[in-house]
């Protein structure tokens, strides 16, 4: 077995550095050599599927269930790559698990989510809510939610912000590689955008980044809130270390085009540190209609910690106040640093928008562009895998009228 945990490793390696590829090979010679371990089928599976082989994501779900019929984490997954319009063997195999009773909450939740997902397909909306309400109560009931604490970090955010002078610029920058931040709330078009830009021979899709955020966690914190006069300590240091936590990811990944992605999305709220540690960048924020978005948060299943407020509509809803709050505030002080661009404007005259976008991004016009969703070079591990890999379509405009009987996001 030694083998098999050395492919492992090497594997897992390969991933942080987005060299996905090459370590898919490496699980699936690693599952060769343990061909029933779920979990290896799972990564495989979910490799596949932010890859858009979607054919081979749905055969090691599949290979997974037909193992653990009750593994409801790849009957999740599952659900996202269907449309059940046209697919009713899966959906009866899922409400046959439900109906058993034989799960605990932590798989109801997965369970809940995607059939949720299958009656609003089949546009029963009533039973889709009822699945997706379901999940959410069990979810919170497990995690609670920590929008409170989200509420005095925004405060705090732009507490420190209000006295720097953004005209600042640090002792050293340096134009080797140009970054392109494309930021968001959750659902509101950031994968898109970046499955668009990066298909342009110049740039490389890095999709979601923590560099920025564990340089700010790593050094403008002071009893785990931001100091400002760190912030200026570092402005006027001959190290840019923002930068630097850039480039050092550049180099680790062999990135050999010109312009970078990081599609984080909650980058939003560090636009300030971007505009003084790196003022040759380029942001994307992307907008969509607010309702949308809210329902679109409520009816997929956010697995990270920081995301323990979606569960909630009341503090979804807070949320989006918080975030459009600190985003008024960025517009005061940062105007014209970042560029907006419309979700619905973007599905609804595509050419004419993608056209402008590239040219916000100084690149040169390419024609893949218009065609992001054919031989994608991108991963993209967000909830977004499946749709950002379609040709445009605008059925997701306003999505939240088929439940506004049921849910209120205002």
């Amino acid at each position: 077995m030694s083998n098999f945990h050395s492919l492992i490793s090497s594997a897992n390696k390969l991933k942080l550095k987005n060299d996905y590829y090459s370590a898919l090979k490496l699980y699936e010679q690693a599952l060769s050599l343990n061909k029933k371990n779920i979990d290896l089928m799972y990564e495989i599976g979910s490799i596949h599927r932010s890859l858009g082989d979607l054919k081979k994501a749905r055969q090691f779900f599949f290979k997974i269930i037909k193992e653990e019929p009750a593994n409801t984490k790849s009957h999740r997954m599952l659900s996202t790559l269907f449309d059940y319009k046209f697919e009713n063997d899966h959906l009866n195999i899922m409400s046959k698990l439900f109906n058993s009773k034989k799960l605990n909450d932590v798989e109801l939740i997965d369970l809940e989510f995607a059939l949720g997902k299958a009656y609003e397909d089949k546009e029963d909306y009533e039973l889709s809510f009822r699945h997706f309400k379901s999940a959410n109560d069990k979810k919170y009931e497990m995690t609670g939610s920590n929008i409170e604490n989200l509420d005095k970090h925004f405060s705090q955010i732009i507490e420190t912000f209000q006295k720097i002078d953004f005209n600042m610029t640090p002792s050293k920058i340096v134009d080797d590689k140009k970054l392109i931040f494309i930021c968001g709330m959750q659902r509101s078009g950031t994968t898109l955008v970046e499955q668009i830009i990066s298909k342009h021979h110049e740039v490389y899709g890095a999709n979601e980044l923590n560099i920025l955020l564990n340089a700010i966690r790593n050094n403008f914190l002071t009893d785990f809130k931001l100091d400002q006069s760190k912030i200026l300590e570092n402005i006027k240091n001959q190290k840019n270390i923002i930068h630097d936590a850039y480039k050092e990811m550049i180099s680790n990944f062999k990135i050999s085009e010109k312009y970078v992605t990081d599609k984080a999305n909650e980058n939003f709220k560090w636009i300030g540190i971007i505009k003084l540690f790196l003022p040759n960048s380029i942001i994307i924020h992307c907008e969509r209609n607010r309702a949308d978005i809210c329902f679109s948060i409520f009816k997929n299943n956010f697995n990270s910690k920081n995301m323990n407020w979606s569960s909630k509509p009341e503090h979804i809803t807070r949320y989006y106040n918080l975030y459009e709050k600190i985003m008024n505030f960025w517009k005061q002080e940062c105007r014209d640093f970042y560029y907006n661009i419309s979700y619905e404007k973007l599905i609804k005259n595509s050419e004419k928008e993608i056209k402008n976008l590239i040219k916000i991004c100084n690149l040169k016009w390419d024609d893949n562009c218009l065609k992001f969703y054919e031989n994608n070079k991108t991963y993209i591990k967000t909830t977004s895998a499946v749709q950002a890999r379609m040709p445009i379509y605008s059925k997701s405009i306003g999505n939240y009228s088929n439940f506004k009987e049921y849910v209120k996001f205002t």
